[in-house]
């Protein structure tokens, strides 16, 4: 048996492929396909403050909440820069992942170009106005049919499991075995065993995950685990389609806003 975390793009891809190998695989998600979680709604918000977010979201798809299956690449920089020490690397580098990462958006929303090069070809202006300190990133979007076609897919295959409405909070292993605690909509809580666990939860979800592993005394590292509860403007890109040439080219504007919860 598989352990998957995160019933987003990453999740669904990996499962999938899982499945294609003839292996068992159980896919986890505090949200459901058509229901929201009860874990992750805003009256569980850790931070008190007006969220941007609107109710009924939190379901599966990625990105917290059911955005077409959001998902998006890193950059160069990130690899490159060392926050802590001088001696700090990353385990992998960009060049092993980048394949992995075409395999996805190529599979769900059919892209044509790496990240760096549309911003660099659209938003050139825009990347030298924010300096070396901040980054412009893109998110990319499931093609909607895709992403739903192949999670019914899964769903019908005698070797997948899917299980909504759970947490999870901590994972150990011993004698090869994986066993991964989960905390239920109802406040339980149960474990599951598998020979792998694989973490496709997203950034902040998975850290807070790892951490809170590391340091048993931690309950929480990043709230309730929700991006939403910082949330944080630092620019805001309009995009138009200029009509006046023969090839449509974009045209943007920004307007630069910073917002953050006085309780962060």
């Amino acid at each position: 048996m598989n352990l998957i975390v995160g019933a987003g793009p990453v999740g669904i891809y990996l499962a999938k492929k899982l499945l294609d190998l003839n292996l068992e695989v159980t896919l986890i998600d505090a949200g459901y396909e058509k229901v929201e979680s009860k874990l992750l709604n805003r009256t569980n918000y850790e931070f008190n403050y007006p969220s941007t977010m609107p109710q009924g979201v939190h379901r599966v798809g990625g990105g917290s909440n059911y955005w077409q299956g959001r998902f998006g690449e890193f950059l160069d920089i990130d690899f490159s820069r060392d926050w802590f020490n001088q001696n700090h690397r990353w385990p992998v580098s960009k060049d092993e992942l980048q394949p992995h990462y075409d395999a996805i958006a190529n599979y769900f929303a059919e892209k044509t170009l790496r990240d760096v090069d549309f911003l660099a070809e659209n938003f050139r202006a825009e990347i030298n106005e924010l300096g070396r300190f901040l980054n412009l990133r893109l998110f990319r979007f499931s093609n909607r049919e895709i992403f739903i076609e192949t999670f019914n897919n899964l769903s019908i295959n005698s070797n997948f499991k899917f299980i909504g409405g759970a947490i999870a909070r901590k994972y150990s292993e011993n004698d090869g075995f994986c066993t991964l605690l989960l905390e239920k909509e109802d406040g339980s809580f149960t474990e599951l065993v598998g020979k792998k666990i694989f973490l496709t939860c997203g950034a902040i979800s998975m850290t807070n995950l790892v951490m809170s592993n590391l340091s048993p005394q931690a309950k929480n590292y990043a709230g309730q685990l929700l991006i939403e509860h910082i949330e944080l403007f630092v620019g805001k890109v309009v995009v138009s389609k200029r009509k006046d040439r023969k090839s449509t080219r974009l045209n943007s504007s920004h307007e630069w806003i910073s917002r953050m919860p006085s309780s962060a």
